[in-house]
């Protein structure tokens, strides 16, 4: 018994740690395609500096942007894991695998994916902060 719990607290260990790697990984691919955008949406921002709106309200409209997506992607997926869990369950049937309904998703788990959705949205935020210190005349000549 005492193997089997050394067993499962390493494995505890492992999945926390997979999953911060996923968190980071998600993180910098979010930040990386907001570096990417920024540099195809400057202009569009630059000229709404020029027509008068501030700042404020275009780096508000970014975070609200992201993070709208953000937490659509990840709630799609803590809602869908159930049925794409069942779906493949059944098409392998060597393996003896219980229903998703009697599986949950460790809080810690969840906890660090949210935690790692929220850095990604805060790191896709730099570019548009770096971005809208430009004068606009410079980026719209």
């Amino acid at each position: 018994m005492k193997d089997i719990n050394t067993l499962n607290e390493f494995q505890v260990y492992v999945r926390i740690g997979i999953t911060v790697s996923c968190g980071i990984i998600l993180s910098f691919i979010i930040g990386t395609i907001a570096w990417l955008e920024y540099r195809q949406e400057s202009y569009l921002l630059a000229l709404l500096q020029s027509f008068g709106t501030s700042k404020l309200i275009l780096l508000i409209h970014t975070f609200f942007e992201n993070f709208l997506l953000v937490t659509v992607g990840l709630f799609s997926a803590l809602f869908s894991w159930e049925y794409i869990y069942d779906q493949l369950s059944s098409k392998i049937s060597i393996l003896t695998l219980q229903s998703a309904a009697q599986i949950s998703i460790p809080q810690t788990d969840i906890s660090i994916l949210f935690i790692a959705a929220s850095s990604s949205v805060l790191i896709a935020m730099f570019p548009i902060a770096i971005g809208l210190r430009k004068p606009p005349g410079l980026i719209l000549q």
